[in-house]
């Protein structure tokens, strides 16, 4: 057999508890090239219980900003189908009584780089060492970097790197100025290559 496996939590995701993992219904895992990046949707059936109101809903592992892994084994290995956060949630009461349903959709951990933008200067460094350096800011997250080598390092009398952008930003900006393009992949549950 076939098993799915849904790990969540804010750093460091653990297995989903029961009460999560009974209500889930549905997972949609999309492949976007470029800008827009992975992204995922988990659907969970939702109903009234004896202490409160759909208390899923409220329940901290399915709030924006908590990572999430879902993964399917096949025999013994994991194979991570997105490792991502939770960007929105939406409720859907139904028509009818037991079709309440809570849906959670996200991104690849590309969100976390792309919160706030920064000012920083990256003197003689070669762009493969400047996005090591910025990968490794992510490293809580699992994240390893994985660049091309380029050739081309500027030294501080010629030219200094600038960056005024969030970290994605200037991520893909250098990627796109090597001729390359900047992409997570998943490598097994909690550690994703930065290319």
């Amino acid at each position: 057999g076939i098993r799915l496996l849904l790990l969540l939590g804010p750093t460091v995701p653990v297995p989903a508890p029961y009460a999560i993992s009974a209500a889930f219904s549905r997972a949609e895992v999309t492949t976007g090239a470029g800008e827009t990046g992975d992204g995922f949707q988990l659907t969970f059936l939702v109903g009234r219980d004896g202490v409160a109101d759909f208390a899923l809903v409220q329940n901290p592992l399915l709030l924006p900003m908590t990572r999430v892994i879902l993964a399917v084994v096949f025999g013994v290995a994991p194979e991570v189908l997105i490792d991502g956060i939770i960007t929105h949630t939406q409720f859907n009461p139904g028509s009818g009584p037991g079709q309440a349903t809570l849906a959670i959709t996200g991104r690849d951990l590309t969100v976390m780089m792309d919160l706030e933008e920064t000012n920083d200067t990256h003197p003689n460094q070669a762009d493969f060492v400047i996005v090591s350096k910025i990968i490794g800011k992510y490293a809580r997250y699992g994240l390893l970097p994985a660049p091309q080598p380029t050739f081309d390092c500027p030294i501080m009398l010629e030219r200094t790197p600038n960056q005024q952008a969030t970290d994605l930003g200037y991520l893909r900006g250098l990627a796109s100025a090597n001729g390359f393009v900047f992409h997570l992949e998943p490598v097994t549950i909690g550690v994703t290559h930065a290319y």
